[in-house]
């Protein structure tokens, strides 16, 4: 299988096109036959999104947040903020559901900080 594989990609532009011949002719006898159905939207259910998170598309996820926000914030605020943003950006389904006036009035009842919200 490897060997196919780095046949194929150090191979000549000539075998490049003898392959992509066969592959156009074998798709032309697979419509042919029924086996595959040609139309707008058809050959593209691979492309849909899975339904449950696998591991892998959850640590592009992190990632990819990660990337966007600390390209847009790095210089501007603290590591640990930008830490707990990062996180809230992640899970933002949890972070939705959340009752902002819920968590002031938390914080308002312990009466031991510096800071009063209201």
């Amino acid at each position: 299988m490897l060997s196919n594989v780095v046949n194929i990609v150090t191979g000549s532009s000539k075998r490049l096109l003898e392959l992509q011949i066969a592959y156009g002719i074998e798709v032309d006898k697979s419509v042919a036959s029924g086996e595959r159905e040609i139309g707008r939207g058809l050959n593209q259910i691979g492309n849909l999104q899975r339904p449950g998170s696998t591991r892998w598309t959850t640590t592009e996820r992190v990632f990819s947040a990660m990337k966007l926000m600390k390209t847009g914030l790095r210089n501007k605020m603290e590591e640990e903020y930008l830490r707990d943003s990062m996180l809230i950006n992640i899970e933002r389904e949890y972070a939705e559901n959340i009752d902002v006036d819920e968590v002031i009035d938390e914080f308002y009842a312990q009466k031991n900080h510096r800071v009063q919200l209201k």
